[in-house]
């Protein structure tokens, strides 16, 4: 008869979650620098893929829900229920903006960039203005309030004078950010992977 080859089942499960914690941010971790460095390489291709798969997404999903809303619509219209024509009203503009979205899925994908950049303009600024109130820092609360409001102003002017321009810089720190997210995901595998070992 041969022996078995662990002792401790529970050993065995940890080295098999060592392993696979290890090959996952390896993956996740390759893949954050590819995409990392072609969003920083040619910030065109790369935002305009990552934009077209979102849309995309987002036309499914408002095709859907547009078909869902129709469906309920009709539904509360055989029952006789008031308002039935506004549920309706809903769907199809749900199924027309999805079909749209597939139609013209890199105009899309560009308002929504410029749209995610106001509302982080917006955010910004609202928060620098907390900031001013906030004394929980003394006066770094203050300090870090008027950079908010700075860097939220900036933000405005530039994608007031040059939308393009600040989506481009917006990718360029998304691939600055993934490379560096991806570095930091090898090296954690690797030191589980040491861990594992000793």
């Amino acid at each position: 008869m041969t022996a078995s080859t662990s002792s401790n089942p529970l050993e065995n499960l940890t080295d098999e979650l060592r392993s696979t914690g290890f090959k996952w941010l390896l993956i996740r971790g390759i893949l954050g620098i590819l995409l990392g460095l072609v969003l920083f390489i040619a910030p065109g291709i790369g935002g305009t893929a990552i934009a077209v798969v979102v849309v995309y997404t987002l036309a499914f999903w408002l095709v859907l829900d547009g078909f869902a809303t129709c469906s309920l619509a009709w539904r509360e219209k055989r029952e006789g229920l008031k308002g039935w024509g506004w549920a309706l009203a809903s769907g199809i503009v749900s199924i027309i903006a999805g079909v749209l979205a597939v139609i013209f899925p890199v105009s899309t994908g560009a308002f929504m960039g410029v749209l995610f950049l106001w509302f982080m303009t917006i955010g910004l600024i609202g928060r620098g203005i907390a900031g001013l109130g906030d004394r929980s820092m003394g006066g770094w609360s203050i300090a870090l309030g008027i950079l908010d409001i700075i860097i939220g102003i900036w933000f405005a002017v530039a994608l007031f004078t040059d939308p393009t321009g600040m989506v481009i810089t917006a990718l360029w720190v998304a691939g600055i950010y993934g490379v560096v997210f991806g570095v930091a995901s090898i090296m954690m595998a690797f030191k589980i992977r040491k861990l594992g070992k000793a």
